[in-house]
């Protein structure tokens, strides 16, 4: 949602964050007034941590109508004459919007209410609840449990929480059924991920320093993975774990599947720093021992109405 100001007056629109728009290809939409506009560059950017929401942007927008002359006019944040919020230092967040997702082979799975992801991996400034005053405080915070990650993420307030398995994949594609969320294209790849970097690698990077996701997620795929509620099964258990829902078209609002036993292995996502480009894919898993701590392996929490 943003407001633009034109020369003769204000008008209001929506896109999707994470939305491009091209000088080459622009766009008309239809204002809060039943005037149209010619969107011609920009993209949208996360939303700021605001009461009101809102977001960052900077789009050229173009009278396009017949009822007044055109003209140009500067998009202005919904967050207007608050401080734009700090990616790795503010706590950043996105709203993912309701659909579904493909799972497997079978599986449809819908979302009935939009969610919030934070917009980057938990940094270590976020993590110790203070500024970020160098990049290594904008580094993901690493060598946590999973434990420890699940009560941070609830200490946010309420309805925060690490995601589940199938809400982070789903929040990954952004409504694509491709390998990235930018197509199968395995070159376009360094665009958006640290990865490839093996054993031999330093270690994490400031968050925020590649392009976002298509619904304005940082760092969805590599630097570190992430973990999430569900506890880990083979593919085959998970399948057999899935074949409950057998006849069914649609599941709505799954739940994580979570094994009572504290020590078992938790569902990491979205692959590090250290893994090849095929341990970044929307659908690859891997597992961790909840209680190891290791440099290649943060969080990010989100916050939904779903109980889990």
């Amino acid at each position: 949602f943003g407001i633009a100001t034109g020369p003769d007056g204000d008008f209001e629109f929506g896109f999707r964050t994470g939305t491009t728009f091209d000088e080459a290809a622009p766009q008309i939409v239809e204002g809060n007034d039943d005037r149209s506009f010619e969107v011609r560059t920009g993209r949208i950017e996360p939303s700021c941590e605001a009461p009101d929401g809102g977001i960052r942007v900077g789009l050229s927008v173009t009278r396009a109508s017949d009822d007044g002359p055109a003209g140009s006019a500067t998009c202005t944040p919904g967050c207007e004459q608050k401080t734009a919020c700090d990616l790795g230092s503010d706590l950043c967040k996105v709203t993912i919007p309701k659909g579904s997702v493909r799972i497997g082979d079978a599986w449809t799975v819908e979302f009935t209410s939009d969610f919030q992801m934070l917009a980057t991996e938990v940094t270590v400034a976020q993590y110790e609840r203070r500024p970020a005053q160098s990049d290594d405080d904008r580094k993901p915070k690493v060598y946590v449990n999973w434990t420890d990650a699940r009560d941070w993420c609830a200490a946010l307030g309420s309805g925060w929480r690490l995601p589940s398995e199938v809400e982070w994949e789903y929040a990954a594609r952004a409504g694509t059924e491709t390998e990235w969320f930018f197509g199968d294209d395995e070159s376009q790849l360094n665009e958006y991920a640290w990865y490839g970097e093996g054993f031999s690698s330093t270690g994490q990077h400031p968050v925020a320093q590649k392009k976002t996701s298509l619904w304005g997620l940082y760092d969805i795929y590599g630097n570190v993975w992430e973990r999430t509620l569900d506890g880990y099964a083979d593919d085959d258990a998970w399948a057999a774990a899935w074949q409950r829902f057998a006849g069914v078209d649609i599941i709505r609002d799954p739940l994580a599947h979570v094994d009572d036993s504290v020590n078992s292995l938790r569902v990491v996502r979205g692959g590090a720093f250290i893994n090849s480009a095929g341990g970044t894919r929307s659908a690859n898993r891997s597992r961790v021992d909840p209680r190891i701590e290791d440099w290649d392996v943060g969080f990010r929490c989100v916050r939904s109405s779903l109980p889990q």
